[in-house]
């Protein structure tokens, strides 16, 4: 479950890819997330500081990334280029919410019922 510590040490990436004949790759490399362009790292961030990334148009995605992204809890989002979302790799909720609503809703009843 996401705590606050998350999102105050964890980043969003964003990259932006583009069309053509040489689209930028992401790949895994040294503990680290790598855009390569014509095969040379442009940027790297380390995947251990990664909350969630974000992929604009297109690129190419190494199969090491998505299996690290998905042991370190990296959410992958594929989007078109007006940024409409068409894929979400590893994005997925924790825990039930639905019930754990509910067991907040009877334990704020039954508080409420206690202290009358």
């Amino acid at each position: 479950m996401l705590q606050l510590p998350d999102f105050k040490e964890k980043q969003i990436v964003i990259i932006r890819g583009e069309s053509g004949e040489k689209m930028p790759e992401i790949r895994f490399k040294n503990e680290n997330i790598a855009l390569l362009r014509d095969g040379k790292i442009v940027n790297q961030v380390s995947c251990h500081s990664v909350f969630a990334l974000f992929i604009v148009g297109d690129t190419t995605i190494t199969t090491t990334l998505l299996r690290k992204a998905l042991s370190l809890g990296v959410s992958i989002f594929l989007m078109k280029p007006n940024l409409d979302t068409y894929a979400g790799i590893g994005a997925m909720a924790e825990g039930n919410y639905i019930l754990k609503q509910k067991q907040h809703l009877i334990k704020n009843n039954l508080h409420t019922q206690l202290t009358r």
